[in-house]
């Protein structure tokens, strides 16, 4: 008998190609129904040995699918077609549907996040959507995102910054967006802070 196997991965750059540096996706399932039907779940196994099996497979055509796990979306193509024998291989790369961005401190209040300014560590974001994530803003330079909110199902998101003490926002807050499901699977929302002015003098 003959087998299909191959790697479910996590797809970070989505390149379509595993790199060294991404992960197996634990707990996906993949099937295909006709000649022989055969399923697997993917499991933990380490790259370059695969993590999911269809096996006992007679000769013939195969489509092979991948159920897409739910908060994710495909880099490669699914439903792939794969003749045995001989026993061959197909994989599949997924990617976290994901709202990410900076919450950064606006020193001069004009929305953007100039070289000079910097992130903000510790302020509380939170998506209020069909799968609600909070996250809190980390010490990640300038451009790389402070906070990320992932896997996230497909849908219409209100992204909240709940606002530091001592602060002010400079940005629009909350931000409504539209992720997946023909909007983009990945969406940028950044947050501007500054502190509050003073007028300061002498009564005399």
């Amino acid at each position: 008998t003959h087998s299909i196997s191959g790697r479910v991965f996590i797809d970070t750059d989505e390149n379509q190609v595993e790199d060294p540096s991404e992960v197996g996706f634990v707990g996906a399932t993949v099937i295909t129904f006709f000649p022989t039907f055969a399923t697997d779940i993917s499991d933990g196994a380490s790259f370059p040995t695969p993590n999911y099996s269809l096996v006992n497979l007679t000769s013939g055509t195969y489509t092979v699918t991948l159920t897409v796990p739910v908060g994710y979306h495909l880099t490669t193509p699914n439903n792939l077609s794969r003749i045995v024998p001989p026993s061959t291989t197909a994989n599949f790369g997924i990617a976290a549907n994901a709202i990410s961005g900076r919450v950064f401190i606006d020193t001069n209040e004009n929305g953007s996040e100039d070289p000079s300014e910097v992130g903000f560590v510790g302020a509380t974001v939170t998506a209020s959507g069909p799968s609600p994530k909070t996250a809190t803003t980390n010490g990640a330079l300038f451009p790389t995102p402070n906070y990320t909110l992932s896997p996230l199902t497909a849908g219409t998101y209100t992204v909240t910054l709940t606002v530091p003490p001592g602060f002010f926002e400079t940005t629009t807050n909350p931000v409504g967006v539209c992720l997946g499901g023909g909007c983009p699977s990945s969406q940028t929302v950044n947050f501007g802070i500054a502190s509050p002015h003073s007028i300061s003098g002498n009564v005399f």
